[in-house]
């Protein structure tokens, strides 16, 4: 899928990205809002804020979160 990289978090050992998946899509204050996507990246990933990026998931990594709750839903899709 193609998304925007809105913010970039660097945490030490990984960097939070929060993507926007269209040109339309505004970030929510919580970076989780409908359209969007944060995802967990290796600090040495050499991407920009405002950058166009393709991305490829892994469905064994993927975590997915009840918007509503925070609570986990699954961890890893088969």
């Amino acid at each position: 899928m193609d998304a925007i990289v809105d913010v970039l978090e660097p945490m030490g050992d990984e960097v939070f990205a929060y993507m926007l998946l269209g040109k339309d899509v505004e970030a929510s204050p919580e970076g989780r809002g409908e359209g969007q996507l944060l995802m967990s990246l290796s600090p040495d990933t050499v991407i920009g804020e405002g950058e166009e990026v393709r991305i490829v998931l892994d469905r064994s990594k993927i975590h997915l979160f009840d918007t509503d709750s925070g609570q986990a839903i699954t961890h890893g899709i088969v």
